[in-house]
């Protein structure tokens, strides 16, 4: 198993390492990237001048790090245990779309473990066309009607199926003002001004006070008028289903490292939870779970979470297969997905603040 980090370092803080020039310039000219082995010289060499810079001018050297492994065909064929990696997400997540979630059962201090307790409603216009699975950016984990009926043919252990229904979420289209009367006064406003739609000069118009009422109006009338067109349409949308995993949680083992990047430094206290349900900011390590809570399912939620409690984000739990389920897959040509080695152990290891 090789391990590969990716870093990405403003240039100007690039040109303090040994070999400035190593990596490429991104788009915009001020960022390289770097992707070097952990463990390579050059990989510790970023490291410490991060630290050093954090203590000399609180600032860090890299603003992105991630690390990928990338495993021989026989490693990947032996493993036991894999974590799943959805690829494909997507916005609006299901809160944005009327999802109900039941926050009294949050966890106080970090947010972990609010119950979803609708229906799952996303706007079917926004589901990839190319892909088969795929999350929400808060993690709803949605299946074609095709895999679905693989999943259960296949006699997949852990899993259950819930109805995913449509309701358009319009706030963030662009609007039509033509087809409002607050965007047609609005537009006729802007001609007696001068001021031409296709101008830049008209955003900034816009932006003023006496004229932001009437885009707000417009904004609203034309979500108004969206929602009755799909009422009108009775389109019937492909199936979707949200995969529910239903299978014991695992508990990860306190070898699994936990952290905000690959610097190594704790920065993230406030992350952790006093109560052990999040463990960290993400998994920077391969999982590590108890065995002896597996109940031999095929798809299964580590016990702990991870992530930031954030606007519409939560805390989420790793998701993690079997083998057989990873073959099922790749043999039905299903997209969207990818996979890590995890590991059993077969002592009982309680998570530690301390990862």
């Amino acid at each position: 198993m090789r391990e590969i980090c990716e870093f990405r370092i403003s240039e100007s803080l690039a040109s303090r390492l040994s070999q400035p020039n190593v990596g490429r310039l991104l788009a915009s000219g001020n960022v390289r990237q770097i992707k070097v082995e952990v463990g390579d010289p050059l990989f510790h060499e970023i490291r410490l001048l991060d630290s050093k810079l954090r203590e000399s001018e609180g600032r860090r050297v890299f603003t992105f790090s991630l690390i990928t492994r990338v495993y021989t065909p026989t490693e990947i064929e032996s493993a036991e245990l894999l974590q799943m990696f959805i690829t494909t997400v997507f916005e609006p997540a299901g809160e944005e779309c009327g999802t109900q979630y039941d926050e009294t059962s949050a966890c106080g201090f970090c947010g972990a473990g609010a119950r979803q307790v609708s229906d799952l409603f996303l706007d079917h216009r926004k589901l990839p066309r190319k892909r088969e699975i795929a999350s929400t950016i808060v993690g709803e984990v949605v299946v074609s009607e095709r895999l679905a009926k693989i999943l259960k043919q296949e006699q997949v252990r852990g899993v259950d199926f819930g109805p995913v229904r449509h309701r358009g979420q319009y706030s963030d289209d662009p609007v039509d003002l033509q087809i409002t009367a607050s965007g047609r006064r609005l537009l006729d406003a802007a001609r007696r001004a001068g001021i031409s739609s296709q101008s830049q000069e008209y955003y900034l118009w816009l932006n003023r006070a006496e004229n932001r009422k009437l885009w707000e109006d417009a904004h609203d009338e034309f979500i108004l008028s969206q929602k009755r067109k799909e009422v009108k349409s009775r389109r019937i949308w492909p199936k979707w289903y949200q995969l529910k995993i239903t299978s014991n949680r695992l508990p990860i083992a306190s070898c699994t490292r936990t952290g905000v990047d690959v610097s190594g430094i704790d920065s993230e206290e406030a992350q952790r939870c006093p109560r052990g349900h999040n463990i960290g900011y993400r998994i920077l390590s391969e999982v590590y779970v108890q065995r002896d809570a597996w109940d031999g399912a095929d798809i299964m939620l580590t016990r702990e979470m991870t992530g930031p409690r954030r606007g519409l984000l939560r805390p989420r739990a790793t998701i993690l297969v079997t083998p057989r389920l990873r073959r099922i897959l790749l043999a039905n040509r299903i997209k969207g997905v990818a996979f890590e080695i995890a590991h059993f152990v077969s002592y009982s290891d309680s998570p530690s603040s301390t990862r």
